[in-house]
């Protein structure tokens, strides 16, 4: 499936999940959408099928009327959701008719009027005849019914006037009689007033002037087309006066979608809704695209030959406060929406550092600082005949990338449990002066459950540690161990479950807050006794927990004890009897040699697959990030004040 066609499917699924917006069991066992003349129909029958496929089937159905636009994307949805859900694509009503026969669900029917052909009478004639049809062919049915029609504006409004309601656009039409796209929404819409008889049928409407986004193909209003081109094939964009002048609204995809499903579930029967979540001029889509692209390093030109348009906005914008009062809010950041849909206009590779702006440009920096301290942790190791490997993301990178994953921002290694105390004994005396070795016996006001080695004079806190303000909080890197635990599966579950809620035990205890979840009434209840306590106590029930299989020497399996990956159980001790080195950016590390079974085991079988756009993202939620001196390599060697975790006022005056 295309990967921007598929990873907003996924996006759409998880927005409206997080909202609560899903359909009910009845509506989403049978929904067609009527008329393929928008890539919005397509994306309809994507959701959906992704909605059946998860809630254990039902049936999506497409009715062309006309020429087919999205065949092959109908093609692959059908690829990807077939398991429990069915997707049938149909020419017409009668065929339709002939398969299908449903008296609960939902129609969705298209109207594109940006359509070049339905500028002809006799064509918009026989859309409007196709319009009443279906809907006196529902009339006996308990079908819902959604009329989507999608127009541009021809001319801005005048008067000053800045957005169109719903009731506003006939105003609109009335006042500009060469408005023929405007007129047709109304004269579709009255279609919908004939057949609108009682308070049972619920029919509605939801209005677009503009839908953009991946795939999406009618977007000439906005210019994205000459303005992409112009980027891709002179690596130039072209600023005007008059592109700060003009102000439009449009819909991203993933919101239109959104739209549409918020309007049939929660819309009010016999109500029109206008949907529109940006408003912007052609500059900001210059901008953001500027901005987007520039790695591509494009040539600006001002073309000032429109001459001086001071004081003269214009607007050709629906207003969207109604449907708003639904509960429809943007999610899309405007520039993270023109990005996904110039991009899939190009060739270009997908750009990881576009989707984790959290680090402000200063992601490979980040890396090469990680990639200082673990020069320093191999140089311990080596010296004292220590045995370590890759663990985890940084496995997973090594295997993938050959070096960090493009979008991860740190590095995690294992040790076996020998390996893991006698570095925990040699590693704090021999780290360099710049570093901190952080554990519960080094630093009593850290209570993390594996030991982390950060770099000094920088914060990289998190938003879990930004709580903390008196312990060490820079980059770091992580340093796991991997414990035995029994032979039967039972006594593993039960090994991984007792980790789990000490864990959590120490986490609620260092937090000093009852849990925000189902465990908060328990946690508040024995969080006074919790007080009571020393933090050395539950330290010490956790290592014995985590070692209490380690007397065994049968035992053939290991546990990832103080990991993320606990949840994942156990796994062979004998992928770890052998090592390899792989390389990892200017290094070699050792990895297991059984290295696919591990990363098998943990990301599953397609792991050198590349995730979703979407997550392509920082897995750590940064509250501070601040690099102090080692901001720049050249930097990192000279006199800079000296950190103090109270405040950068505490800090020592360079000339004390």
């Amino acid at each position: 499936m295309n990967q921007y066609f598929c990873d907003e499917l996924k996006c759409i699924f998880n927005e409206l999940a997080k909202k609560k917006c899903r359909p009910r069991a009845y509506a989403a066992k049978n929904i067609t959408v009527v008329c393929d003349e928008h890539s919005l129909a397509a994306y309809l029958a994507g959701y959906y099928t992704s909605v059946c496929n998860v809630e254990n089937g039902g049936a999506v159905n497409i009715v062309a009327e006309g020429e087919w636009q999205n065949k092959e994307l109908y093609d692959e949805i059908n690829v990807e959701f077939s398991e429990k859900a069915t997707l049938e694509c149909f020419d017409n009503y009668e065929q339709y008719k002939e398969n299908i026969s449903a008296d609960e669900g939902t129609v969705f029917y298209i109207a594109n009027l940006q359509l070049e052909k339905y500028s002809d009478p006799a064509i918009f004639e026989k859309k409007k005849k196709n319009l009443a049809f279906w809907l006196e062919s529902i009339k006996e049915t308990k079908l819902n019914f959604v009329l989507i029609p999608i127009f541009n504006f021809k001319e801005p409004f005048p008067h000053g006037i800045a957005a169109c309601s719903e009731r506003e656009l006939e105003a609109v039409t009335l006042y500009d009689s060469s408005f023929v796209q405007g007129k047709q929404v109304i004269e579709l819409e009255d279609i919908c007033r004939r057949h609108f008889t009682d308070d049972e049928r619920k029919l509605k409407v939801v209005r677009f002037d503009t839908i953009f986004g991946p795939l999406v193909k009618d977007t000439s209003k906005l210019g994205f087309d000459s303005i992409i081109d112009e980027l891709i094939n002179d690596n130039r964009i072209t600023f005007r006066r008059s592109d700060v002048f003009t102000y439009y609204t449009a819909c991203y995809i993933r919101q239109a979608v959104s739209a549409v499903h918020c309007v049939s579930v929660k819309g009010r029967t016999g109500n029109i809704y206008n949907a529109a979540n940006y408003r912007f001029t052609l500059h900001d889509i210059k901008n953001n695209l500027y901005k987007s692209f520039n790695y591509r390093k494009p040539e600006i030109v001002f073309d000032d030959s429109d001459g001086d348009l001071s004081n003269n906005n214009s607007y050709e914008c629906l207003s969207n406060l109604k449907i708003k009062d639904l509960g429809w809010t943007i999610v899309t950041p405007l520039q993270e929406a023109i990005y996904r849909t110039a991009l899939a206009m190009t060739a270009d590779e997908y750009q990881a550092g576009f989707y984790v702006s959290i680090y402000q440009g200063k992601l490979e920096r980040i890396k090469q600082v990680e990639m200082d301290i673990i020069k320093e942790i191999d140089r311990i190791c080596k010296a004292n005949g220590i045995n370590y490997f890759l663990v985890g993301g940084s496995l997973l990178g090594g295997v993938r990338h050959k070096g960090f994953i493009p979008w991860d921002d740190d590095i995690d290694i294992g040790m076996l449990r020998e390996d893991y105390n006698k570095f925990k004994k040699i590693c704090p005396g021999e780290l360099s002066d710049k570093m901190r070795y952080q554990s519960y016996s080094q630093e009593p006001q850290s209570h993390y459950i594996f030991e982390k080695i950060r770099l000094k004079e920088t914060y990289f806190s998190t938003k879990f540690s930004n709580r903390f303000r008196d312990i060490e909080n820079g980059i770091f890197v992580d340093v796991l161990v991997y414990d035995k635990t029994s032979n039967i599966k039972l006594l593993q579950k039960l090994h991984v479950k007792l980790i789990k809620i000490m864990s959590r035990v120490i986490n609620v205890r260092w937090v000093n807050k009852p849990r925000k979840n189902i465990h908060y009434k328990a946690t508040k209840l024995l969080l006074p006794v919790m007080r009571l306590i020393p933090f050395r106590v539950y330290h010490w029930c956790f290592e014995a927990v985590l070692r209490m299989f380690n007397w065994n020497k049968k035992s053939k399996y290991l546990i990832d004890g103080v990991g993320q990956n606990v949840g994942k159980g156990a796994f062979p001790i004998s992928w770890f009897d052998e090592m390899t080195e792989i390389p990892y950016e200017d290094m070699t590390f050792s990895v297991p040699a059984k290295y696919d079974e591990y990363l098998r085991h943990w990301y599953g079988d397609r792991y050198m697959e590349l995730l979703p756009i979407s997550s392509r993202k920082s897995g750590h939620s940064l509250k501070r990030m601040d690099l102090g001196k080692y901001l720049f390599a050249e930097t990192e060697n000279l006199p800079s004040h000296i950190n103090d975790h109270r405040g950068e006022l505490y800090e020592k005056p360079l000339d004390e």
